[in-house]
């Protein structure tokens, strides 16, 4: 009796071992625990920038890669170094539905080019869950610098981070782009 109660017991256990590696994968991309986005590069201008105003835009799409609705109530945040002015694009709570991509433009002003680091700083939205809010960092496309040809004689110029090459454009690191 006490043999067919343990098996019994360790049939369910193995049942439930393989209901809950099934789960899981299914729960992840579902979107019912954790919103899931992915940053999406667009053709044409990536977002201009003003030496006068010291703005400059980053612009690239936000892309659902999941199987639910996703609101996002928030967009980016200000530093040492950046100023968020504005968020461009649909207004602000924006709902995308699975698979949908959500052009998006974030105004800068740059407010200290000394203290400006050359390492990556991702962009945070803030998106609603059923649950509460959840903060979702993405990284925008890196851009090619715009320096100087001699800087770099031989080596392809490096990437940058995105807001380095951007805010180069303001700063001046290199002379003239």
């Amino acid at each position: 009796m006490a043999s067919k109660r343990r098996r019994l017991w360790v049939a369910a256990a193995a049942l439930l071992l393989v209901l809950v590696g099934i789960a899981t994968p299914v729960l992840m991309n579902s979107g019912l625990i954790w919103a899931r986005l992915e940053v999406v590069h667009l053709d044409g201008s990536q977002g201009p920038s003003d030496r006068e105003t010291k703005r400059f835009s980053v612009r690239f799409g936000i892309k659902n890669i999941t199987w639910r609705n996703v609101t996002i109530t928030s967009a980016g945040a200000s530093s040492s170094y950046l100023k968020l002015v504005d968020v461009e694009g649909l207004p602000l709570p924006h709902t995308l539905a699975p698979e949908a991509t959500w052009e998006v433009s974030l105004v800068y002003e740059v407010t200290n080019c000394d203290g400006f680091p050359n390492e990556e700083w991702p962009i945070p939205f803030q998106v609603e869950r059923s649950w509460g809010s959840q903060t979702i960092e993405l990284l925008p496309p890196d851009y090619d610098p715009d320096v100087p040809e001699d800087l770099f004689p031989e080596d392809e110029p490096p990437a940058w981070p995105w807001m380095a090459d951007r805010a180069n454009h303001i700063c001046q690191w290199f002379g003239e782009p």
